[in-house]
Order: structure tokens, then sequence, then C-alpha cells
């Protein structure tokens, strides 16, 4: 796969409170009315176990979903780096299809067949990308899931499958999920989110964002065929037998959700850090500008009202036009250090000045509530909106699908930890 040109260096102007300023220094804002409802929101949430993985926040992106078959003659492998050494115990999927038997299979979307008989393995990789499928490379194995039996009897469901044996993991390691079918007409589908974007194969700072290609990938095969990267990230979370989640839970992207961002117009991520206290070197976010015209100003705020840190970005930087006709990759502010201390409050906001008109999309988490395991997201918070400014906030709402505010909604934004 051809690597995308990397993108030109972005004028920062960042301040970070209690540190050196590296540019211009802008003025503080405290939080506004509204936030304590935020709080509240935020607090009611569940907190969850520890995880001290590489990211904080919401790293999925895409452009929107796709997914692929599992058949007689095409496999499908889930590339990814674990994150935590350790034994994997199971693993979260989205299995689709239609629910009918042969030979009614198309329900008029992209979900077909009635499953066959599916088996997934834990391999490691061979060391030039595809996986190790030879005995010595599998690590872990489930039994073979009938397709007429309970775990794929749903035209859509998310389905936990354990393996046999835990399997052994190492941190930093590359290893692979493979699911392959071996009934000889019958096959299901499992979901991703796709991107425009071609991935980079090695600087984890372009415009392929934090999941870079080695990281998290989909790939698959015709029998008999080189493995292909779909540039997708798949819907699968892994369980660790001491509890860990890691992995991309399913969340969903509706081009309904895209806002505007500008001087009154302003966007944040309302979150409270429950299960640990962060070191964070970096803050990876996609949004756009519709014309190159001033700056994108990204601040993230305490609970005190206290500016954690700011960043002023020029919008001819970013990508420029019709979200619909371009691609928007990945933007990393470099931070040096931010700390996000245990069950304190924050803001991430985006706002325009000098006549910035920016766009960003929420992205609706479709994860917690249907069981996915993973750290890899926002939690206890909630994408937000503003109309005046920053006076006042409310949740995210879908132009003609949402009635009232949204609590399920997050930016594609997040931090890059300091491994503990």
């Amino acid at each position: 796969m051809q690597d995308r040109a990397q993108p030109a260096p972005i004028d920062r102007r960042t301040v970070l409170k209690g540190g050196a300023s590296l540019g211009l220094s802008l003025p503080a804002i405290g939080l506004a009315s509204g936030s304590a409802a935020s709080a509240e929101v935020c607090s009611a949430l569940p907190a969850t176990v520890p995880y001290r993985g590489r990211f904080y926040g919401c790293m999925v992106g895409g452009d929107y979903h796709t997914n692929k078959f599992v058949s007689w003659n095409n496999d499908i492998a889930i590339r990814f780096v674990a994150e935590e050494t350790g034994s994997i115990k199971s693993f979260r999927w989205q299995c689709r299809h239609d629910g009918v038997p042969p030979p009614i299979y198309d329900n008029g979307f992209h979900s077909v067949g009635w499953g066959g008989q599916v088996t997934a393995t834990l391999c490691r990789d061979r060391g030039d990308g595809p996986p190790d499928m030879s005995s010595a490379g599998a690590i872990a194995a489930t039994r073979v899931n009938n397709g007429s039996s309970t775990p794929l009897v749903l035209r859509k469901q998310e389905v936990t499958w354990s393996f046999i044996r835990p399997g052994r993991v190492v941190c930093g390691r590359t290893y692979h999920l493979v699911f392959r079918n071996t009934h000889p007409t019958d096959f299901i589908s499992i979901n991703a989110n796709f991107n425009w974007l071609t991935i980079p194969s090695e600087d984890p700072s372009g415009p392929g964002g934090p999941y870079y290609r080695s990281d998290w990938s989909f790939l698959t095969r015709a029998r008999g065929k080189p493995w292909v990267d779909l540039r997708a990230l798949p819907f699968v979370t892994f369980s660790y037998t001491n509890g860990i989640g890691i992995g991309i839970s399913q969340d969903w992207i509706d081009m309904a959700s895209v806002r505007p961002i500008d001087a009154t117009k302003w966007v944040r991520q309302a979150f409270t850090v429950r299960d640990a206290t962060y070191q964070a070197d970096c803050l990876w976010f996609r949004a756009w500008s519709t014309d190159g015209v001033g700056d994108l100003v990204v601040r993230l705020v305490d609970g005190s009202g206290a500016t954690v840190l700011e960043s002023a970005l020029p919008a001819g930087s970013l990508p420029v036009g019709d979200r619909k006709q371009i691609v928007v990759p990945w933007t990393r502010i470099d931070l040096g250090f931010v700390e996000l201390r245990r069950d304190s409050f924050y803001a991430l906001t985006f706002l325009g000045e000098g006549g910035a008109s920016c766009g960003i999309t929420a992205i609706r988490d479709g994860g917690v509530g249907q069981g996915f395991v993973t750290r890899n997201r926002w939690l206890s918070s909630r994408a937000e909106t503003s109309d005046d400014a920053g006076a006042t906030w409310i949740g995210w709402m879908i132009p003609g699908k949402s009635k009232t505010p949204r609590n399920d909604m997050m930016l594609p934004a997040g931090f890059g930890l300091v491994p503990a």
C-alpha cells in the first residue's frame, strides 16, 4: 500500500499551565453556565477498571461503516498491537447476517448469510505483516461456532467468544485474530469503520492517526491469495484474565452529526477522569476548515475554570473544503506534559477565532451499552455544543434524529499517554 504524503508542519502556538509558553498566550476562560449539569451527567456514568494503555479519549475515526464476509473462500484477520502483557481469555465482536436460512440471503442491506461454521484463532504476526497461521503461530482458538446455534441466529448481534484456553500476549508485539468459515455455502459479515485515508505504514504522526497501520487494521484475503488491508477499524475488544480490556468498541459515524465551529458556535468534550491519574504528551483530533480563514482554538479547561492548555492552529493547516468532498486526517498537537487527574472534571473545547469557519463530526457511542470492554474511549463523558460562545452548553443534537440532547456522543479526539 502506498503511503500518504506527510502534511506540512503546523504552526502551533501552545500554552501549558504551569510551564513555559511555546508562543502566543491567549486569555483563560472559566467554566460557563451549564457546566455543573455536565459534571452531574459525567458523575452518573459508571467507572471502569484501570487501564494503562496508550490513549485516553475517542481514537475512533472513519468515514462510514463497512463490512466483509467470512465465507468458504474468504478469511478475515484483525491485526492489533498488544497494549498490555498478559493472557487474553475472550473477545467481543459484532456479527452481521440475515438470520434466515438459505436460499433467502439478501435482506436489502449489507448483512447476509446464515452463519456457517466459524472459528477464530489468535495468531502471532509472521514478521512481515500477515498472520502466522501455522501450528507454531497459533496462540489460542475458539471452538467451532455453528451458524444455526445461539451466537449467530440474530440479524445483528454483539457476541462474546471465549478461547478454549487463554492466549498469552506481550505488550508491544503484533497479533492477529483470524476468522475462518468451513461451511461449503454459507457466510457471515463483520463490521468496521472504513477510512478514506491511506494509512501510513510506519510514521505514528502521519495523517492515518493514532491507530496507524500496524496497530489496528482489518485484513481480508481470498483463500490462496495475499492479504489486503481494507483501511478500516474493526469493532472488536479483547478481555484479559486480569479484567483489563483493549480494543475498539462499536461506534457509529453519522454525517448528520456534523457541527460547525466558529466564534459563537463552540463544541467540547466534557469528561471526568475516573479510574487513574494520567500523563499525556500529545492530543489527537479530526476537524476541518471550510475556507482556511482564521484559527481553530483548542482549549482544555479544568473544573476550577483554569486553562490547562491552549493551542491556536491556523485554519489553513487543516483540511479545507466541503466535508463530503475531502479526506479529513487526524491532527496531532505535541503537548510536552499534561496531567489528567483522577476524579477531576475537564472540558476539551474547540472554537473559532479570526473569522474561522470549521467543522467536526461527533461519533455515537454504541459500545458501552452493548457490552464491549475497552478503555480506548471517552468514559464518564459526553460531547456538548454551545451557540453562545460557551455561555451555555447542551448535549449533542443530530438534525432530523434527535428530539432531545444526547448523552452518548463523543468527539473524535483524545490524548496520547506517557507509558506508565
